[in-house]
């Protein structure tokens, strides 16, 4: 018997992969991984105070940022999304997070303007907001 995994897939390619196993009867189980508070706690403690404040914003929008709203608090995305990255990455390789998170967020972009892409918001998902806002919960005490 082999165990295999498939990561990184969309939802449309995780149906047809179920579908397929179920139409050749091969048991089959889906695990979503997803963020939990420890984790995300992690991530916060290795991050610098700019990525810290770019995802309790994030948090506190209820998971969808605007640039716009972001420029217009004060703040910049210089600096903002890649190191957190590289933490992501680097607490992974330290055993200190789980392999295979989703990103904490994505970037959404004007579908309209196919030249130069501009980050129109930031987005995270439900279960990842859900960790980070009881992260933050904890440090804030």
């Amino acid at each position: 018997m082999v165990k295999i995994v498939i990561s990184d897939v969309t939802p449309a390619e995780l149906a047809a992969v179920t579908n397929a196993l179920a139409a050749a009867g091969r048991e089959h189980h889906v695990v979503q991984i997803v963020w939990n508070q420890d984790e995300a706690a992690a991530l916060l403690a290795e991050l610098k105070q700019t990525q810290v404040r770019f995802l309790r914003l994030l948090v506190e929008w209820d998971g969808v940022l605007t640039s716009d709203a972001l420029r217009e608090g004060g703040e910049t995305l210089r600096g903002s999304t890649g190191p957190i990255t590289k933490a992501i990455a680097r607490l992974a390789g330290r055993g200190e997070i789980r392999e295979g998170l989703p990103a904490v967020f994505t970037s959404v972009y004007d579908p309209n303007n196919r030249a130069f892409q501009k980050v129109r918001a930031y987005r995270m998902d439900a279960a990842t907001l859900a960790a980070f806002r009881s992260a933050f919960d904890q440090i804030d005490g």
